[in-house]
Order: structure tokens, then sequence, then C-alpha cells
């Protein structure tokens, strides 16, 4: 099968949508499958090629590299992307086009399927979907949205919970399917040599955004140290915008001696890291699916996060502890909970539930769609 996959941005350029497509890209191919991937080429950012799959590059307009110049990187992308495909699809007989995002790819694949026939799905991940993105001109192009998803072959949601989101836009379809993240293969095999802190330590992994709750953690974090009087770290690692409103946080609620910042990690010093700490919190306002809970489970670490998006899809009482958004005293208490109920949780069974979300399951699950369109 002839595949094409069309996303603006893919690993290590932008966030959980870009790992995504490259690692399907690279279990198709795996596969057998022949694989193309269009995407955007931005200046100073180098997309990680993986052979034998061949890329085409359209321009693309970069903050930095989690954010997107999004009214020129999307009008690149449609506009240029649009011939480019044209061009892809007659020299290469594609039979998929496989659309990470509504917006822009999306554009490209419902304009293909009107001139040309051509089948195509798109895959949710969040920013794409309106009422889940906040941006004021995903909810104004909520009839578009509906068009590209309504004479697609298939919307695939990356969990139930942005699927429910999703059905606010467009109830009537029913053309809706679940295909969950996958973790990457350096987490299926975690070897056993844990050396831990000298004390309870937490680690949180995220975008440093306000989307992710940190500020609430430092509050319920600091509750934990001072009014439960236990002995304790948490470890922050990622980096963005709200980095420096965090810190003026830590240094408000004393907590310099307890919080540290690790800054951006790579996957092989994450890996260590969580091997380091003895559970794994992230108290996220929106959050689409939480591939990072499930990675942290698979170096066997109990979890804690928050009842939305499809975070309540990853965590049950054996691996964690959900919480409600922005409760402090709850969350506080659900960590006082992971500390003094630690020996409870096995770490293979923790290991086993994160074994269930990897690439090749989510592949296979898009290579049945594919055949049965």
């Amino acid at each position: 099968m002839n595949i094409l996959i069309m996303t603006h941005e893919i690993y290590p350029i932008g966030g959980g949508a870009g790992n995504a497509a490259h690692n399907l890209a690279k279990e198709f191919k795996n596969k057998g499958h022949d694989i193309f991937i269009l995407t955007c080429r931005y200046k100073k950012y180098v997309n990680e090629e993986i052979e034998g799959i061949r890329y085409y590059y359209v321009p693309g307009f970069r903050k930095n590299e989690l954010t997107n110049r999004i009214i020129l990187t999307f009008s690149s992308f449609i506009l240029l992307g649009f011939f480019k495909t044209v061009s892809i699809i007659k020299k290469n007989n594609i039979n998929i086009l496989h659309c990470f995002f509504t917006l822009p790819a999306g554009i490209i694949g419902f304009l293909l399927k009107l001139l040309f026939r051509k089948k195509y799905i798109v895959s949710l991940n969040g920013s794409d979907v309106p009422y889940y993105s906040k941006l004021k001109l995903v909810i104004l192009l909520k009839p578009l949205i509906r068009l590209i998803w309504g004479k697609s072959d298939r919307v695939v949601s990356i969990s139930k919970g942005l699927l429910e989101t999703a059905k606010l836009t467009d109830m009537r379809n029913e053309n809706f399917s679940v295909i969950n993240y996958g973790m990457d293969n350096n987490f299926l095999n975690i070897t056993s040599d844990f050396i831990q802190y000298d004390c309870f330590s937490f680690l949180s992994v995220s975008r440093l955004h306000y989307n992710k709750g940190l500020d609430t953690l430092l509050h319920s974090f600091g509750k934990l140290i001072y009014s439960k009087k236990i002995k304790a770290k948490l470890f922050i690692a990622g980096n963005g915008p709200e980095e420096q409103n965090l810190l003026q946080v830590r240094n408000r609620l004393r907590l310099n001696d307890h919080v540290v910042f690790l800054g951006y990690l790579t996957q092989e010093i994450l890996i260590k890291e969580m091997k380091k700490v003895n559970a794994f919190v992230l108290p996220s306002r929106t959050e689409a699916f939480g591939i990072v809970f499930v990675e942290a489970m698979a170096c066997g670490l109990p979890v804690v996060g928050s009842k939305i998006g499809g975070i309540p899809e990853l965590i049950n009482s054996q691996v964690g502890l959900l919480v409600e958004v922005d409760k402090i005293d709850e969350l506080t208490n659900a960590m006082a909970h992971i500390i003094n109920n630690y020996e409870k949780y096995n770490r293979d069974t923790i290991v086993k539930h994160a074994k269930k979300f990897t690439w090749e399951k989510a592949a296979n699950q898009y290579l049945n769609i594919f055949m049965d369109i």
C-alpha cells in the first residue's frame, strides 16, 4: 500500500502529533508499505528523516520548536502543499492520504478527494478540535471542519475524551474511531537498575504551559511540605512560556530547596530521571491523551493525573490516582496517598498496563482502517 502522510510538523519539531506521525510512518514502513511524507521545512530546525521513506517539503514558519506562526505556516502548507501533493499522487500511485490535523492537512485531503476521488482519513490531535482548542480561529472555522470530517473516509481521535469533544461540532458523524497513541519503543524494555533519590520524589514532565496546571502543582506540593510536614522532592522537566512565572511561584512558596526545574531533557536522560524518582504527577487542565503518563508507567511509576480529556482512559486504581482539575487540596492529598501507600503499587502491574499502548498496536489499527475503506 502506498500511503501519503501529510503533517505540517513532524518529529522532532512540534508536539505529540509530530511524534505520532514519525512513529506511525516507521511502523507502516516496517510492515512493508511504501510511505511518503509531506511536511514543512523550518529554518534552523531539522527533521529527523527515516531511511526508506520519501520526504517532500514546503516552507514553514515558527516562533520556536514548539510554536508555529499559524497563519504563515498553514497558508504555505495548503497552497504549496496542494500542488506538491498532486505531483506526489501522480508519480507514486498513492492509495491513502493520512492527514494529521484537520487544519491544514485535512483541507488538502478534502480537495484531493473532490478532484481525484482519493480516500483520506483525518487524525484528530486536540488543537484542531473546536472547544478543545480555545483559539477563536478554530471555533470560527467549525463549518469548514465539519465539512472536512464529513467528506473524509474516517476521522480518528486519539482518545474517547477528545472524541466526545469532537462530537460537539459534528454529532451526526458516525465515521469516528479511536486509536490511542503509543509509547516509544525505548520505553518497552526498561532495565531494573534503579538508583533513587534519598527522599520520596515526584517527577512532572511537560511543556511549561498554563494548560499543564504546574502552578496548581506547586501550590499543592507546598501544602504537602509545609502543612502535611512530609519530606519530599519535586522535579519538573520541560521548557516553555510559563517558565519564569513558575520560578517566581516556587520562590514565593519557599520551595527552592524542594522543587528542581530540570529544563528540557532528551529521551535518554528522561528515562534515567524516571528511574530515579518514585512517582509521576501532572495535573493538566487540558490533555487530549497524555502519552507521558504511559512513559512514566513503563518505568514502573505510579501516576497522578487530572480527570480531563484522555487521562482517565490511562489511569486506574492499580496504577495511580485521578483528581479534579485545579483542586489544590485534592492534589495534595493524592500525592500524600501515593507516598503513604507506595508499597501497595506493584511495579510489574504498572509496567504491564503501560505496554497496552504501543505504536505497533496503533499502526495495526490504522492499517485495518485503510483496508476497510
